[in-house]
């Protein structure tokens, strides 16, 4: 869900009163005869302008009973300055229910370590992995040191799957042991992604052929979590029958999402 879409009637509507007192309210709308559980709602810089504060890392969210919820500032355009330009929370919706929320600006937000429920990072000391996950699901894809191991060379730019039994993140906690093969009552990495595209690798089709990328080469990460995990991988050019083809791949992950 994204406020542009469900509440900017509400925000158009009601600047002067909720600069007067501090705050915005926002309407959520879930239109839909079906539940909607971990739903992300969006509000961007310009939602939250009548607010006054530039820095999206001191705004808050309320539910209709006044309970505080997770929000998470992004930057989603990853400009020269860094600084978020979104704020996003979740919430839960039954089939065709509207909620209410207000926004607010305060301290900024601390995190503990319970709170985070999406994660990604770059992991050179399993030849430049990247992984990442979150509550329900981790993934991985491989870099360029992965292509000259000597152990198991492999050049490929498909995105690996590890499934999960438990919503704790255990992607550090799996490399550290370094068996993620075996499931002891987690979940493990029970596919072999090799070659193939696996869960959301890509590639362009031409001359009845797959052209597919090498393994990434540069990585960078724009939010982590706790709501979101969103970064981009770099991959060097390669031929697509005779024309070169650059790769740039941004993934995002919500906490609750597959």
């Amino acid at each position: 869900m994204k406020a542009t879409l469900l509440s900017s009637a509400c925000l158009g509507a009601l600047p002067a009163l909720c600069c007067a007192v501090g705050s915005l309210n926002i309407t959520a709308v879930n239109e839909l005869q079906l539940a909607r559980t971990h739903e992300t709602i969006e509000l961007s810089a310009k939602d939250l302008a009548p607010l006054g504060e530039r820095a999206l890392t001191k705004v808050h969210v309320q539910d209709a009973g006044g309970h505080e919820l997770l929000t998470q500032a992004v930057d989603t355009d990853f400009d020269e300055l860094h600084q978020p330009d979104t704020v996003i929370f979740q919430a839960d919706f039954a089939p065709r229910e509207t909620k209410t929320f207000t926004v607010t600006t305060g301290k900024q937000q601390v995190y503990t370590a319970a709170d985070f429920k999406a994660h990604g990072r770059f992991v050179r000391e399993r030849f430049d992995d990247f992984a990442w996950e979150n509550d329900r699901v981790a993934h991985r894809t491989y870099g360029k040191a992965l292509e000259t191991w000597k152990g198991e060379p492999l050049t490929s730019s498909s995105i690996d799957i590890w499934s999960k039994r438990t919503p704790k993140l255990v992607i550090d906690e799996w490399y550290l042991v370094d068996n993620y093969h075996v499931d002891t009552g987690e979940g493990a990495d029970f596919y072999s992604a090799g070659t193939s595209r696996s869960c959301g690798g890509n590639g362009l089709w031409a001359a009845d052929k797959l052209w597919v990328s090498g393994n990434f080469v540069s990585s960078r990460v724009l939010t982590n979590g706790p709501i979101r995990v969103m970064f981009e991988l770099v991959y060097d050019s390669f031929d697509v029958n005779g024309t070169k083809v650059s790769e740039v791949k941004r993934v995002t992950l919500d906490a609750g999402r597959l």
